[in-house]
């Protein structure tokens, strides 16, 4: 059974060249191989690192390299808690987009209102299965073109489904995300960030401008919040399937939000031919040097879109607003949390007053487990010098030859002194003699 996945050079990115993406600075170019195995696609969606980040067409590995390459240092976080608050950027890519619960509303407002921080919050849709099949099936040896076929009409019925699935999620005033009813080709875009995507050298999948800009399509339409509109969303709530990405299950949203207690504004920063954003951009005069980036759409971000230039400059320009974003009173490298959930549910864990305590691995070093970590580590030491091995020329043991008639007897030698009676041995002496062995002594 044929397959095509993304090759492991996936982790060789590289530089292609100097773009607008970063003004003066470096734009980020992504390799993407494809090679021949023996099983299934990797399609999960979400994860940003490990195998499954780096292979799956609906990874974030890509993603996450860029903000590597841009002097950015990333890590996983599993939940909210005063930890995670320390990074400057969170970007959160859930599996399932539902309402945001009330707990994650209040910790990323205060997180957010510490400023310097950024938020990027990535909806997830039906990934770039469907695209990736769209696009290799032309190229596929004439053997298996079959087989391609019907894996990207099975590709094309699940993205059907979901679709069917799909309706507006209530909000909790940060913006209002209603399902469109298809992926709308883009012919056209205009916005702050419609400059810096556009390249007349872009020659995109076919070859022309146009036929780039068409990948960045999205299956969620953003705009402002709308109380009334809000309101109409949360008398469904409870029974509304909300969507899903390509590896999640339909998951029914048990809980309405309530809007955030900062008044914030709502602004478009790239949008298609129809008025759809792509981009959006929410602030508020109480969150200092600090926002929300949504992504309309995850399949603009995973590691098979990367391959087109017009969304590695999408990626760039995304991860240029978080640089700017963090707090001029920090010093050294910027941090960057990569969350990845099923929901919108994430475990959050409250701060408590008093000073910080260490947890996990920092509890090491705190009397009195230092002093057992201390002795652990000097006695690792010893072991470790007890164990090393002696480097140098091997030696070469003295081997007797089989053939030494000495050898047999010094064995007779020894077997008969373990004889008491004196005659035995005389007598085996003589015969010895009588052979013609020897000499009678």
């Amino acid at each position: 059974m044929i397959r095509l996945k993304l090759h492991r050079g996936i982790d060789a990115l590289r530089f292609a060249r100097v773009g607008r993406v970063f003004g003066p600075s470096i734009c980020v170019g992504l390799v993407v191989a494809m090679i021949s195995g023996c099983s299934d696609l990797q399609t999960s969606y979400g994860p940003s690192d490990g195998n499954t980040g780096r292979n799956s067409i609906n990874g974030f590995y890509g993603f996450r390299r860029v903000f590597e390459l841009a002097g950015f240092e990333t890590h996983d976080v599993r939940q909210l808690s005063r930890r995670t608050a320390r990074n400057d950027v969170l970007v959160w890519t859930p599996k399932t987009f539902g309402s945001f619960d009330n707990e994650t509303t209040m910790w990323v407002d205060e997180w957010l209102t510490a400023g310097g921080h950024t938020l990027v919050f990535v909806i997830p849709d039906s990934g770039s299965e469907v695209d990736y099949w769209s696009e290799t099936r032309p190229s596929s040896p004439p053997a298996h073109r079959l087989d391609y076929r019907r894996r990207q009409a099975r590709a094309i019925n699940q993205r059907l489904s979901w679709r069917l699935n799909r309706r507006d999620v209530a909000s909790n005033g940060w913006f209002m995300a209603r399902a469109s009813a298809s992926r709308a080709e883009t012919e056209g875009l205009s916005g702050p960030w419609a400059e810096a995507l556009i390249d007349t050298d872009d020659q995109g999948a076919g070859g022309s401008r146009d036929q780039a800009w068409r990948s960045l399509q999205v299956e969620y339409r953003l705009s402002v919040f709308d109380q009334e509109a809000n309101e109409a969303v949360r008398k469904q709530a409870g029974k509304v399937l909300a969507p899903t990405g390509p590896s999640s299950q339909f998951y029914v949203s048990d809980e309405v939000p309530d809007p955030g207690p900062k008044q914030t504004e709502f602004k478009a920063l790239l949008e298609n031919q129809s008025g759809d954003a792509l981009i959006a951009e929410v602030t508020s005069g109480q969150w200092p040097r600090s926002r929300v980036l949504v992504v309309a759409g995850g399949s603009l971000l995973t590691n098979f879109a990367l391959h087109r230039s017009v969304n590695r400059r999408l990626a760039g320009r995304i991860v240029q607003a978080t640089s700017a974003d963090r707090a001029a009173a920090k010093t050294g490298p910027p941090h960057a949390a990569f969350l990845v959930t099923d929901t919108t549910d994430v475990p959050v864990y409250q701060s408590t007053e008093g000073p910080p305590r260490a947890s996990g691995m920092e509890l090491l070093s705190v009397w009195p487990l230092s002093l057992i970590t201390i002795h652990a580590a000097i006695l690792g030491m010893i072991a470790c010098l007890v164990l090393l091995p002696i480097f140098g020329r091997p030696r070469k043991p003295r081997r007797k030859s089989a053939a030494d008639f000495g050898d047999h007897l010094n064995a007779v030698t020894a077997l008969m002194t373990k004889i008491t009676p004196d005659d035995y041995a005389l007598q085996r002496i003589r015969e010895y003699a009588r052979s013609g062995g020897g000499k009678e002594s």
